[in-house]
């Protein structure tokens, strides 16, 4: 697996779908709403993941420890993603979720979900309701800043 693309599509895939799949692949749904049961991509190579549509909804594990996956970009006016969904993504740089300038997003970020990112050195989360469970960034970076719902985020702090 080497590259997933759709376009103005209604996505569900199951838990473990793409279990361990991938040689750095490319991950790009465009205009779609999507719904990733849990461990979907957990223990893949992914290269990059973007996702842009309606809804996004995420489940526990979804991502986790996926070697490669440098950089994650979701602009969705609604996001949810379940616990620990990015867990031990050791190469993860790069997070944007809601960088859409828009107030009206609305944002759940639930228990653990970027915890051992161990080289993640920029977050931005956009603006609207936005709601983080505990131990978002736990294990990750010192060096580790953003904005959160428009307000700045350094990890050291």
């Amino acid at each position: 697996l080497t590259q997933i693309t759709a376009q103005n599509s209604t996505i569900l895939l199951e838990d473990s779908a793409f279990w361990g799949s991938g040689d750095a692949a490319e991950v790009s749904l465009t205009d779609c709403s999507v719904t990733m049961e849990d461990n979907v991509f957990s223990y893949g190579s992914l290269g990059s993941l973007t996702i842009t549509g309606n809804t996004l909804e995420l489940g526990k594990n979804a991502f986790s420890n996926c070697e490669d996956l440098s950089t994650v970009t979701i602009d969705c006016p609604s996001v949810t993603i379940d616990d620990n969904s990015f867990f031990g993504c050791s190469d993860l740089l790069i997070v944007s979720i809601c960088e859409n300038g828009r107030s009206d997003n609305d944002i759940t970020l639930e228990d653990g979900v970027f915890q051992y990112c161990d080289i993640l050195s920029s977050v931005i989360i956009g603006d609207g309701t936005v709601e983080t469970g505990d131990y978002l960034f736990t294990g990750c970076p010192d060096a580790l800043s953003g904005t959160i719902n428009g307000q700045s985020y350094i990890a050291g702090n």
